[in-house]
C-alpha cells in the first residue's frame, strides 16, 4: 500500500507541474489570458478548461462548451458575445489579449390566462428585466359571452389591466377572469323589462316585467315566461312576472301575455250599459231588452237596431273579439198616447219621440132611442194641440199625453118626429084591415038573417 502511494504522489506531482506550465496565467509575450463570465468552461484547442481564468498561445482555438446552459428548468445562461466584440461561439485570441466570454442570465416568464388562451404564453427574459403585462379590461367571445380582467397574481399594480413586474427569478403570472353571459330578455310587444344584461357565471338574476299594461283600447296582462334561445333556462316559477334564474349559459327569455281588448256597450241615450276587457278570440255575448219601459205605460224605449251596419242588428249578440269593440245600441223614444172616449177611438198608442200623432173620436156616437150623445170637448193634455171637433192634431210627440173624450146626453128630436111618423104610419096601417072586417062580418050576418033584421027594424 505504502508502495502505491509512493508511485502515484510523483505522477501527481508531475501532471499538475504540465497544467501550471499549460494553463497558469501568463503575460509573457506570446500568449493570451481566456475567461467567461459566469464561469462556464471552455473549450481550447480541443481541451475543456474549467480552472478560469487561463492563459492560452496565440494562435489557440477557444470556444464556449455551451450557447445555451440550462441552470433549472426555468433558469438558464445563453451565450451573448466575447469582450472584444465577436459573437461567434469560437475565437483566436491575439498576444497580449484578455478575452472573456459572456453569457447572459436568463428566467423563464410563463403567463398563464385561464380560458382567455390568447394571454396565456411564456418567453426567456434576461434576469432583473421589467416584465410589462398588458391585457384588453373585456375580452368578447361571441356576442353572448365575455371574460372581465379581475387580476395579475402578482405585479406592481397586480389589478389593473396594465401591469409590471421585476423578473429576478423565474416566474409564474396568472390572469384571473370572471366569466360572464349575456342574459337577453325580448319581447315583440312593446314592454318594459328589467333584467338584461351580463352576469357572473353562477350568478342570480331577478328578472321581471309589468303585471298588466294598458295600451288605450289594450291591455296585456303578464302570463309567464318562456326560454327562446339556444340554451334552455330552468324558470322555477315562470308564472310569477318578477322570479330568479341561475345564469349559466347565455338566456334568452320572452314574457307572454295575454292580450285583451276593451268592449264597451252603451244603449239608451249613450248610457254605459257594460264596460269590460275581453281577451282575444273570446266570444263576447250579449242580451239587451227589445223594450226598455222608464215610466210603464207613458215613456218607453225601443231596440232599433246597432250603429255598426256590419254586425246583426238584433238585441242579442254573440261577437268573437279580435280587436277592441266599442257598440252602441239604437233606441228609440216612444210616448204613449192615450185616448179615452165611451164610444171608441182611433189614434192612441205608442209614438216616436217629435213624430205626429191623429186623434180621432166619434162626434155623434149611435143613439138610443130618442137620447143622443154629443161630443162637447176634449180634457186631458189638450195645451197646444190643434182640435177640431172629434179631431186632435199633435204635431210633435214630445211627452206621454192623455186625451179624455168629453160626451152630453141630448134629445134627439128629429129621430123622434120621424119615430112618431112612423109609429102612426104604422099604426094607420093596422087598424084599416080590421075595420074593414068587421064590415064584412056584419055583412055577412045580415045576409044570413034579413027577416029579423027587418022585423027588428
Amino acid at each position: 500500500m505504502d508502495l502505491v502511494r509512493g508511485l502515484m504522489l510523483p505522477a501527481a506531482i508531475s501532471v499538475s507541474i504540465i497544467l501550471l506550465i499549460f494553463f497558469s496565467p501568463a503575460t509573457a509575450e506570446g500568449s493570451a489570458i481566456v475567461d467567461s463570465k459566469p464561469r462556464l468552461p471552455l473549450i481550447i484547442d480541443g481541451i475543456e478548461a474549467s480552472e478560469l481564468p487561463v492563459k492560452v498561445s496565440e494562435g489557440s482555438e477557444v470556444c464556449v462548451k455551451w450557447t445555451v446552459k440550462y441552470i433549472d428548468i426555468d433558469r438558464r445562461y445563453v451565450f451573448e458575445k466575447w469582450s472584444n466584440g465577436e459573437r461567434s461561439t469560437c475565437i483566436k485570441p491575439k498576444a497580449n489579449e484578455t478575452v472573456t466570454a459572456y453569457y447572459r442570465d436568463e428566467v423563464l416568464v410563463q403567463i398563464y390566462s385561464g380560458d382567455v388562451d390568447e394571454y396565456s404564453r411564456s418567453f426567456w427574459i434576461e434576469s432583473g428585466s421589467i416584465v410589462e403585462l398588458e391585457v384588453e379590461p373585456l375580452k368578447y367571445v361571441g356576442q353572448d359571452v365575455r371574460y372581465v380582467f379581475k387580476e395579475w397574481s402578482s405585479g406592481e399594480t397586480p389589478f389593473s389591466p396594465r401591469n409590471r413586474i421585476v423578473a429576478v427569478k423565474p416566474l409564474r403570472i396568472e390572469v384571473k377572469w370572471v366569466k360572464e353571459y349575456l342574459l337577453t330578455l325580448t319581447s315583440n310587444l312593446n314592454v318594459k323589462l328589467n333584467g338584461s344584461g351580463w352576469y357572473r357565471e353562477g350568478s342570480t338574476a331577478i328578472i321581471s316585467a309589468p303585471e298588466r299594461i294598458e295600451l288605450g283600447d289594450r291591455l296585456l296582462v303578464f302570463d309567464k315566461w318562456v326560454s327562446v334561445g339556444s340554451y334552455p333556462v330552468l324558470i322555477s316559477n315562470p308564472s310569477s312576472s318578477t322570479t330568479m334564474i341561475s345564469v349559466n349559459s347565455p338566456y334568452i327569455i320572452m314574457p307572454v301575455y295575454r292580450e285583451l281588448f276593451l268592449v264597451e256597450v252603451r244603449g239608451v241615450e249613450g248610457g254605459l250599459i257594460d264596460r269590460r276587457w275581453v281577451e282575444k278570440g273570446e266570444l263576447y255575448k250579449i242580451d239587451l231588452k227589445n223594450v226598455v219601459e222608464v215610466v210603464p205605460g207613458e215613456v218607453r224605449y225601443v231596440f232599433r237596431g246597432w250603429r255598426d251596419p256590419s254586425i246583426p242588428q238584433t238585441p242579442s249578440l254573440q261577437i268573437e273579439v279580435q280587436e277592441p269593440l266599442r257598440l252602441e245600441a239604437l233606441y228609440e223614444k216612444q210616448y204613449y198616447v192615450k185616448v179615452n172616449s165611451e164610444y171608441g177611438s182611433f189614434g192612441g198608442g205608442w209614438y216616436t219621440e217629435n213624430s205626429t200623432a191623429l186623434v180621432r173620436a166619434p162626434e155623434t156616437p149611435q143613439t138610443i132611442l130618442f137620447m143622443k150623445r154629443v161630443l162637447n170637448g176634449w180634457s186631458g193634455d189638450i195645451a197646444n194641440l190643434r182640435i177640431n171637433g172629434g179631431t186632435v192634431l199633435i204635431d210633435k210627440v214630445r211627452r206621454p199625453i192623455t186625451l179624455t173624450a168629453v160626451y152630453s146626453i141630448e134629445v134627439d128630436y128629429p129621430a123622434l118626429g120621424i119615430f112618431l111618423a112612423l109609429v102612426s104610419i104604422l099604426a094607420y096601417i093596422g087598424l084599416r084591415p080590421r075595420k074593414k072586417k068587421e064590415t064584412e062580418q056584419v055583412k055577412e050576418y045580415l045576409e044570413e038573417r034579413p027577416q029579423e033584421h027587418y022585423e027588428t027594424l
